[in-house]
């Protein structure tokens, strides 16, 4: 989940995030856009939503060809960080929102690329992106788009001594993670600065505009997925933030959800989760 116009994410959150996205994400994607794609001098790539500079950091050492990136965000103190590229990669900044440079920088690109944004625009953002990257036979690589699911797992062997056979463990199923998922969900589709956003339809959405542009398509599933260990402060990060959502959603659950947080907090603690959060890569080649 990245940056619409205004939905915005701290450096501290995507810093949390970028390792789960980097082991997370299709290299072989990339492989096939290598492959049918050859530039003959330099690849000239737009990245849309850059933040601190992430998508970059895990394409460019994987084209091996000079580059030209172009890396767009709202925030300007996020892309400060992003940082700069090693020849044969050069990167430019530019502080501006998507609904304006976001499309009128497509013109000239060889790639626009935009990593976990895509469920938090609108359809007609999106198409009208998807249409002017077909104009200008742009290829285009959209990663980690939520899908929907959110599914805790039993960690193998850990029922902590001391706990009841009732009591909530990495082996027991929450009864209410079903209506966190569920109100998270609706939160997602909620309006983000360009309209009701995609959401958990993201993905499918993208899919059926590239196949109507005239684009080739590939797909790969890229789920983030958590357990005990290094992973724990993104989950708990991540369950804070589902509690707030889903108690927008549902304020009459609001003491329910408080203690749904607390199980899984609990859970984190003892290393007895497991948690899978679906997103999905596309590919599209004109």
């Amino acid at each position: 989940m990245a940056r619409a116009e205004h939905a915005a994410f701290d450096a501290g959150w995507l810093s949390l995030r970028e390792p789960v996205d980097h082991r997370s994400r299709s290299a072989s994607l990339i492989d096939t856009l290598v492959r049918r794609r050859p530039e003959p001098d330099s690849w000239r790539i737009l990245d849309l939503g850059s933040g601190t500079g992430s998508n970059f950091r895990y394409i460019a050492p994987r084209i091996p060809a000079p580059q030209a990136w172009t890396l767009l965000d709202r925030d300007a103190a996020l892309l400060e960080q992003a940082g700069s590229g090693t020849p044969p990669v050069r990167v430019h900044t530019i502080v501006g929102n998507l609904a304006s440079e976001g499309i009128a920088l497509v013109a000239g690109s060889h790639l626009v690329t935009a990593s976990a944004l895509l469920d938090l625009v609108s359809r007609r953002w999106l198409t009208r992106l998807i249409t002017c990257c077909r104009t200008h036979d742009c290829a285009v690589l959209f990663s980690l788009t939520y899908d929907g699911e959110i599914c805790w797992h039993a960690s193998p062997g850990s029922r902590p001594a001391g706990s009841t056979p009732g009591e909530q463990t990495g082996g027991a199923p929450d009864p209410l993670d079903a209506l966190v998922r569920e109100a998270v969900n609706e939160h997602q589709r909620r309006e983000k600065g360009l309209g009701p956003a995609l959401g958990p339809g993201a993905g499918h959405a993208t899919i059926e505009l590239l196949h109507a542009a005239g684009y080739e398509t590939r797909t790969a599933p890229s789920p983030w997925r958590l357990g005990p260990g290094g992973d724990a402060p993104l989950a708990r990060r991540l369950v804070r933030g589902w509690q707030a959502a889903a108690a927008e959603m549902r304020p009459g659950e609001k003491q329910a959800l408080w203690h749904w947080a607390e199980r899984k907090f609990r859970l984190i603690e003892e290393g007895s989760f497991e948690v899978r959060v679906g997103h999905q890569d596309v590919l599209g080649l004109p």
